[in-house]
């Protein structure tokens, strides 16, 4: 056996594993939403951070053309590639405003002095219009971040040609 058949096995159980752990996760959101479900917005949130902050660093080890940026280049785009899945992390947080937020039922917002000056902004309208702006740099960010991968780089390692 050679190390691609490996390498396709361990994938092909990973992707198994995956769809696994994306159904049963399916699963317990149906069966447990109302308690799980204000957690899901501080795991966006933990989530973007993070991805962000990884994908900045590949953009600083890009920029800065140094042996250490070719060690952490590949794994760092690969993280940053996984910034669209924010937008799918969101589709709870949509679904779940209701039971989320106390703006956004009109007797609160009615009854409490303060939501409604605030009501200019915290609304489900605008709410779901500042997440349509702002999700879409999670799709772009990546894909700027390993445009032109092939040459990018000029001729790197900077030994490489010389006599």
């Amino acid at each position: 056996m050679t190390l691609q058949d490996d390498l396709k096995r361990w994938r092909s159980v990973a992707l198994a594993a995956g769809i696994a752990g994306a159904v049963l996760c399916a699963i317990g959101f149906f069966i447990f939403a109302v308690p799980v479900l204000p957690l899901v917005p501080v795991v966006l949130l933990v989530y973007r951070r993070l991805e962000c902050g990884v994908a900045g660093l590949a953009d600083a080890a890009i920029s800065h053309r140094r042996r250490l940026g070719v060690v952490i280049r590949r794994p760092c785009e690969a993280a940053a590639r996984t910034l669209p899945l924010v937008a799918l992390m969101f589709v709870p947080i949509a679904i779940g405003i209701p039971n989320l937020y106390p703006w956004s039922h009109a007797k609160v917002v009615a009854a409490d002095e303060i939501l409604r000056h605030k009501q200019v902004y915290l609304n489900v309208p605008f709410f779901l219009t500042r997440a349509a702006i702002y999700l879409p740099g999670g799709f772009c960010f990546p894909g700027c971040l390993t445009a032109g991968r092939k040459g990018f780089m000029g001729k790197w390692p900077p030994w490489r040609g010389r006599a």
